[in-house]
């Protein structure tokens, strides 16, 4: 049954541990923050459209009016229509634990997408959470998918969104626009071991965010449509699409300095005659290699 959010919030209690509201009338942003400070024992969150004033500005990260809800371990934030950025904002004035598992729905404004980010990581390393911050260590990424997972998920991510009850859930997950369109490094990424990509267009700022990762062993790249420009980013051969940029004039990238496996899935690989063109004749796919 779906009854209006105002309705269902009526029947909370303090005691209440799990609370969804999937309503086709929502509330505002602090008729939520009035209605969640009251619910201390809430172990899951599960909200859908959240109203939100898109003329506010951005507040800080985390927000001077923040609660405590100590014995959450899943929250969820869905769209039917709208941006989703209610959800994040709600997330933003939460103090949660540190392994508390995160999944949001949010839309392709290009504007917002670095606070989400930010209030994401903030669930994460310390500032926005109580507890041990956590080691994020294996992450998939797809066109409109981030996810990230903690320690124990040593395994290949790329069947994660077809077959999602074989891994383990994520601590983190994030549904929105194109995700090489903006980078990921607001999130804590210095402990990520793994890194897998599927489908999705590897570029250079992409791969930049990860040039402090260390630890960073295994990167798997599938079903890339552009494994040659991916192969070029790799192996750092890059040619400005500017001709009036000379190459020499970039910036040198190091990608993954410390890698040791490399998995490399296309759609089409085949043994190409001679002169052929498409897709790695005369690329760096030996570059790579070594």
């Amino acid at each position: 049954i779906h009854l209006p959010a105002r309705l269902t919030i009526g029947l909370a209690r303090p005691a209440l541990t799990v609370l969804v509201v999937h309503s086709m009338s929502s509330m505002d942003l602090d008729e939520w923050l009035d209605v969640i400070q009251e619910l201390h024992a809430l172990e899951k969150l599960d909200i859908n459209d959240i109203d939100l004033d898109d003329s506010l500005p951005l507040p800080s990260v985390p927000p001077v009016r923040t609660i405590l809800l100590r014995h959450l371990r899943h929250v969820y934030f869905s769209r039917d229509s709208g941006d989703g950025m209610g959800g994040v904002h709600l997330l933003n004035h939460l103090t949660i634990p540190s392994d508390c598992s995160i999944s949001l729905s949010t839309g392709n404004s290009t504007a917002s997408r670095q606070f989400i980010l930010s209030v994401v990581a903030s669930k994460k390393n310390g500032t926005g959470c109580h507890g041990v911050p956590q080691r994020l260590t294996a992450m998939y990424v797809d066109q409109g998918v981030i996810a990230l997972w903690v320690e124990g998920q040593p395994s290949c991510l790329s069947k994660y969104r077809q077959f999602p009850s074989n891994l383990a859930r994520p601590t983190i997950e994030i549904h929105g626009g194109p995700v090489t369109m903006y980078s990921v490094a607001a999130l804590p990424l210095l402990d990520l071991q793994l890194l897998c990509v599927r489908a999705i267009r590897v570029t250079r700022s992409f791969v930049s965010s990860f040039t402090d990762c260390l630890l960073l062993r295994e990167v798997h790249v599938h079903q890339s449509k552009h494994m040659s420009r991916t192969l070029s980013v790799l192996s750092n051969r890059y040619t400005s699409p500017d001709p009036s940029v000379q190459e020499s004039l970039l910036p040198v990238l190091v990608p993954f300095p410390h890698l040791r496996s490399l998995t490399l899935g296309a759609p089409k690989w085949h043994e190409h005659p001679d002169g052929c063109k498409q897709p790695f004749a005369g690329g760096p796919f030996s570059a790579v290699i070594d």
